[in-house]
């Protein structure tokens, strides 16, 4: 019972700072599972993989009733990334987890060190709907 209130607990958090964030939250739940609750990573990237089917959806639609997002270039890239996705999770599947996790952080440092460097786009508010 405590490891699935755990679970809860992690499951709303992530759900919080993914929506803040604007990303699927499996980058933080791969990260907190490996950290904290001890996951190798090929298991919490398979977790995270499952995660995000319900959270992104939720996201979606809370963001689509703002008029947020451009449906044409969702499909495409989602559909494109399906299609990948089965080749990424082969070679995940078979590299060594020390390597797939050293990677993992490699990834997500590198993203975070581009973001800190790079100036923000200028963006417009968006409207509230009526």
């Amino acid at each position: 019972m405590i490891e699935v209130l755990g679970y809860v607990a992690l499951g709303v958090g992530v759900g919080v700072v993914s929506s803040f964030l604007g990303v699927g939250g499996g980058v933080i739940l791969v990260a907190v599972l490996v950290a904290v609750a001890d996951f190798g990573q090929q298991e919490a990237q398979a977790t995270a993989l499952a995660f995000m089917v319900p959270t992104a959806t939720i996201g979606v639609l809370s963001t689509r009733r703002h008029g947020l997002g451009d449906l044409r270039a969702s499909a495409v890239l989602g559909a494109s990334g399906a299609a990948a996705a089965v080749g990424g999770a082969l070679v995940a599947l078979a590299l060594p987890a020390d390597t797939l996790r050293d990677l993992f952080a490699a990834f997500v440092g590198i993203l975070g060190l581009t973001m800190l460097l790079r100036p923000a786009p200028r963006e417009e508010p968006a409207e509230e709907p009526a």
